[in-house]
């Protein structure tokens, strides 16, 4: 929404505010789209990133609902960032958690917190796996939280301090 509500007033002078949250949309598709070809890549090699890029436009969901104005959208993106941070896990494992924090982030502040389930169950079903348990892999979901809580507290401070003054 913050996202949306500074794009109208960029382009107010010029744009229906309507059209301006639109305009917002382009902007979280575009880096979902990046996001999506950076994690294909990290799993499959380079040249395959253009190929999942273009699946990812072709859905048919995908098509609907970028045109309305919904979080889902910036959702997307949220989603993308943390499967990528899982993909980077084991080349990168500090900058893997900084994406993984940021795609937490941006999924709680677009969505809530329910969304965040299935990243979460994620993260404790990869503890199943012999390979991921080991220190390594709690450092990065340490950082990982650390990073989200960083960017949601304010959110959430101001949220309910202004929720405590309306009563």
């Amino acid at each position: 929404a913050f996202i949306g509500a500074t794009f109208v007033k960029i382009f107010s002078s010029i744009l229906a505010p309507h059209d301006a949250i639109r305009l917002s949309n382009f902007i979280w598709i575009s880096l979902t789209l990046v996001t999506i070809g950076l994690m294909t890549r990290e799993l499959w090699g380079a040249g395959f990133g253009r190929q999942a890029g273009l699946i990812f436009i072709a859905s048919i969901g995908l098509i609907f609902n970028v045109h309305s104005i919904r979080p889902e959208v910036a959702t997307l993106l949220g989603f993308a960032l943390a499967l990528y941070g899982f993909a980077l896990y084991q080349r990168r494992p500090f900058r893997a958690s900084l994406v993984l924090g940021f795609g937490i982030s941006i999924i709680f502040l677009s969505n809530g917190i329910l969304s965040l389930l299935s990243i979460f169950i994620t993260a404790l079903s990869l503890l199943l796996i012999k390979q991921w348990r080991n220190k390594r892999y709690y450092l990065f979901c340490l950082i990982s939280s650390i990073v989200s809580l960083l960017i949601i507290s304010p959110w959430t401070v101001s949220y309910t301090h202004l929720r405590a003054h309306e009563t």
